[in-house]
């Protein structure tokens, strides 16, 4: 398996992990854990990282001029196209459902400055 098949699994994993919903295994606030603020701002972070793959990967959108020669790889290079964006927005969604999970299941007041 090379790096990018690789990487798709774990993302795939990741987002069969979270499919149940938010919230399942969402980190329960308390004193001794990590702050929800710090939480919250690592995912955010996280999903920011996934929108930048996402805009990456609509910048290498299969062109029919590099597949041509070959008469069906350019529906399979779609078709791949296609599994790949949806992998990332599905991972997107889990990771913003878990931020409204914390944000729903705790006190929100997040300081300033």
């Amino acid at each position: 398996m090379g790096p990018a098949k690789d990487a798709a699994e774990t993302v795939r994993a990741i987002v069969r992990h979270t499919a149940e919903g938010p919230g399942v295994d969402v980190p329960v606030i308390h004193l001794n854990g990590t702050g929800a603020e710090t939480l919250v701002d690592s995912l955010c972070e996280a999903i920011e990282a996934v929108r930048f793959a996402q805009d990456k990967l609509r910048a290498c959108n299969p062109n029919g001029r590099d597949y041509y020669p070959d008469p069906g790889r350019m529906p399979r290079a779609e078709a791949l196209h296609v599994r790949r964006s949806h992998v990332l927005n599905e991972l997107a969604a889990a990771l913003e459902g878990d931020v409204e999970a914390i944000m729903g299941n705790f006190r929100w007041e997040p300081s300033t400055g």
